[in-house]
C-alpha cells in the first residue's frame, strides 16, 4: 500500500504539472492572440494612414491636372484650336498647340511678306517682284547691309503695327 501511495503521489505531482503547463500554454496562446490582435490593429491603422496620404496625393494630382486640362482649353480658345473630341491625352493636345501655333506663324510671316510686297508695288507700279523676291540686290558689303537695316528699323516698325490687325489673330 506504501508503494500505491507512493505511486499515487508521482502520479498527482505529474498531474499538476501537466495542469500548470497546459494552463502556461493556455496564457501563452492568450498573450499571442492579444498581441496579433494589437500588432494587427496597429499595422491597420499604419496603412490607413498611408491610405489617406496618398488618397491626398492623388486628389492634388487630379486637381492640378484638371487646372492643366483648363489652361490647355484656353490656349486653344486662343489660338483658334478646335480639339478633336476624341482626344484625351494631355500630351496630344499639347502637340496640337505646338502646330496649330507654327502654323500662325508660317500664316503670319507669308502675310506680312506679302503685305509689305503689295504696299511696295502700290507705290512703285513698274518694281519688278521677282527681282526683289531674291532677296538683297548684289554688291552690298556687310556694313552696308546693316546700315539699310538700321534705316528700314524704324520704317519697318510702323507698317508692322498698320497691318497687325490683318496679319495676327486678334488676341496677340
Amino acid at each position: 500500500m506504501a508503494r500505491d501511495v507512493g505511486v499515487l503521489q508521482r502520479e498527482k505531482t505529474d498531474l499538476e504539472g501537466q495542469v500548470k503547463g497546459d494552463a502556461l500554454v493556455t496564457f501563452l496562446l492568450d498573450v499571442c492572440i492579444r498581441f496579433s490582435d494589437a500588432l494587427r490593429c496597429s499595422a491597420w491603422e499604419a496603412l490607413q494612414r498611408q491610405l489617406s496620404e496618398v488618397r491626398g496625393q492623388l486628389q492634388s494630382e487630379s486637381d492640378d491636372h484638371d487646372a492643366l486640362r483648363t489652361a490647355i482649353g484656353l490656349v486653344f480658345d486662343d489660338i483658334g484650336v478646335t480639339p478633336a473630341a476624341e482626344t484625351r491625352s494631355l500630351a496630344v493636345r499639347v502637340t496640337q498647340i505646338s502646330d496649330r501655333a507654327c502654323a500662325l506663324a508660317r500664316k503670319a510671316l507669308y502675310t506680312s511678306v506679302h503685305r509689305a510686297f503689295a504696299i511696295t508695288h502700290s507705290h512703285y507700279i513698274n518694281i519688278d517682284l521677282l527681282v526683289i523676291s531674291e532677296g538683297f540686290a548684289p554688291g552690298y558689303t556687310d556694313a552696308e547691309l546693316d546700315e539699310i537695316e538700321k534705316e528700314a528699323a524704324l520704317p519697318a516698325q510702323d507698317l508692322a503695327e498698320k497691318v497687325r490687325e490683318e496679319i495676327l489673330p486678334k488676341n496677340v
